[in-house]
Order: C-alpha cells, then structure tokens, then sequence
C-alpha cells in the first residue's frame, strides 16, 4: 500500500491523499475546491497516520474500478448500433415485399384464361368426337410435352418463404446488436463525462 499524505484546506479540514490523486481536486465541507498539487510537492505534505483512506475517497476509488469504458465496449457499441440498424431495415424491407406479394391460387376462371385461348375458342356444344379431339385434346396434349415453368402462384409463395428466412435472419442479427449495445452499456456503467 501506497503512503497517504495530508492535504490541509485553509479552514483545517484535512484530506488523506495518495500520490495517484496529484493533480485531481477535492471539493472541502466549507466550499473551497482544493487542488491537490502535483506528484513532486505531494511528498512535501504532511504523512498521514490514521486509517488507509477516509470513506469518501473510499467511494470515488471503488466507481472507478473495474467499471470504465474501455475499447471493447467502444468497439461493440459501435458495431451493435449499425446492425441493429441495418437488420431492422432488412427486416422491414422483407416484410413490406412479403405482404404485396399474393399468394393465392388462381382461381378456375384463371386458369381458363390463361390455358392459351384454346379452351375459350371453342364451342363445346356443337363439336363432334373428332372435331373435339382435334380441336380441343389435341392441342392441350402438345402443351403438356412441352417444359412448363413453375406456376406464378407457387413461385411467389416459394419466394414468400424465402422472405421470411431473410425476416428470422434480420429478427437475430438485431437480436445481436441489442445484446451487444447492452452489454457495453450495461458491463461499463459508463457516464459520458
């Protein structure tokens, strides 16, 4: 343990100081800040006798330890803010471009429209066998061979779905930057002073 000095107000209220506080001041009982001079003159005070410290200086000492604002929570305050922004964007975005997709099946007049007019042009009532076969089987038998692409309706719900993914992604990534803005915040107990 470091050697205490004394350092003596102009209306006798004494201080304990150790080396460490040259420098720093001290507010007294009778209003006088009292600089507590530098490392050199402090040697020059009285030594003090009496216990280590008074409770005071006790108290300043004890909220300095241990609970600074170091470099790593500069570094994950700095990197938890813009995460929490940019995934709370993201997952806004997701759900914005999720809730204007529609997703419904079409219905059988949709589907009727779009069978390439074959279905449309015809008049059922008045085709024979053949004529019906040729007319109608005929030609919606050659658009089966042919490659179809993914209906429009499961496209967008699979595209839906993937949104969503995206969404749980973003809802963890803000989760990760709140809970490192918390622990630097919180770890630190910092004031901003």
């Amino acid at each position: 343990m470091s050697q205490q000095f004394l350092l003596i107000c102009e209306c006798g209220n004494e201080f304990p100081i150790l080396p460490r506080h040259a420098g720093e001041s001290r507010d007294c009982k009778c209003g006088t800040t009292i600089v507590v001079p530098t490392l050199r003159d402090i040697r020059r005070l009285p030594r003090y006798e009496g216990e280590s410290a008074q409770p005071d200086d006790k108290k300043k000492d004890a909220g300095k330890s241990g609970k600074k604002w170091t470099i790593g929570h500069g570094i994950a305050f700095s990197l938890g803010v813009p995460i929490i922004l940019l995934s709370l964007g993201w997952f806004g975005y997701n759900a914005w471009e999720r809730k204007r997709i529609n997703t419904d099946a079409p219905t059988p007049d949709d589907i009727l429209a779009a069978s390439s007019g074959i279905l449309a042009s015809v008049d059922f009532d008045d085709l024979s066998l053949v004529d019906s076969y040729e007319q109608v089987w005929k030609p919606l038998r050659d658009l089966s061979i042919q490659t179809r692409p993914l209906p429009g309706y499961v496209a967008r719900r699979e595209y839906a779905a993937g949104l969503g993914k995206h969404m749980g992604i973003a809802a963890i990534a803000a989760g990760i930057g709140f809970l490192a803005v918390a622990w630097s915040l919180l770890s630190s107990r910092a004031t901003f002073s």
